[in-house]
């Protein structure tokens, strides 16, 4: 137990730093979303896919610090970690951080079993799924050339969902509901098309994994977790924006 002692002493403080560069992070990503107009949102989903990679960064990068200064460096690290406390506050505060790595840890499990879960649901679509009319798989792989897109992507219907999505990182799927196939005509259903095959070109479901690792790793840290969304809300902007354009092109 002894030899994790300094991987635990490093993981807390990087808890508490994080605390501090998260919301500067945040902070940013706030500010650029203001600076940058709503009519282009590419440039706005960029800086939030910027911002999830600069937070995973700087937790690594500080872990990493704190773990090489471990243990000779332990107790002048708390007080840099909270240099508004004096040196036996922070001592006491370095009794506290195994209870603070106990809670990280116990909430990081919860929320990584909440997203298995969800990750074996999206799995047990494909047993399930049904192959589609071949008019509209002559019309999806119309809507394939259109989007320029040369790797495989299936389109599959599936009798349990009730909106369209994408699911694959290396083997894209685009399912889509019954509804889909029953109420939809010929140009809304290439609309549908376009817009997640955007998703697709994009590799938003990868990026969708990052921000839910993000979230799951961060969800002490509302700024962390608000900036997730909002690229996620981006996401969907660029994707909207993009099918608008190709159905003004047509």
């Amino acid at each position: 137990m002894t030899s994790f002692l300094p991987l635990f002493q490093a993981l807390g403080l990087t808890l508490l730093h994080m605390s501090w560069e998260g919301a500067l992070i945040a902070g940013a990503y706030a500010a650029g979303l203001w600076l940058i107009p709503a009519a282009r949102p590419n440039a706005r989903y960029v800086l939030g896919l910027s911002s999830l990679l600069a937070i995973l960064v700087a937790a690594l990068a500080t872990f990493t610090y704190e773990l090489t200064r471990q243990p000779a460096g332990f107790a002048l690290d708390v007080v840099a970690a909270a240099p508004a406390l004096a040196q036996s506050s922070a001592l006491g505060l370095s009794r506290w951080l195994p209870v603070l790595d106990a809670v990280w840890l116990a909430g990081v499990l919860l929320l990584s079993l909440r997203m298995a879960g969800g990750l074996w649901q999206i799995g047990r679509l494909s047993v399930e799924a049904q192959a589609v009319p071949l008019t509209i798989r002559r019309r999806f792989e119309a809507a394939l050339d259109r989007a320029g897109l040369s790797r495989r992507v299936e389109v599959r219907l599936n009798t349990r969902i009730d909106s369209p999505f994408v699911v694959g990182l290396m083997r894209a799927v685009v399912y889509l509901p019954l509804s889909a196939v029953t109420a939809l005509g010929p140009e809304q259903l290439d609309a549908v098309f376009a817009h997640e095959l955007e998703h697709v070109r994009r590799g938003d479901y990868g990026w969708n994994l990052v921000q839910s690792l993000v979230e799951t790793l961060f969800f002490y840290h509302p700024p962390c977790g608000g900036s997730a969304a909002a690229c996620a809300n981006s996401a969907n902007c660029v994707a909207m924006t993009r099918r608008s354009m190709s159905a003004a092109i047509r």
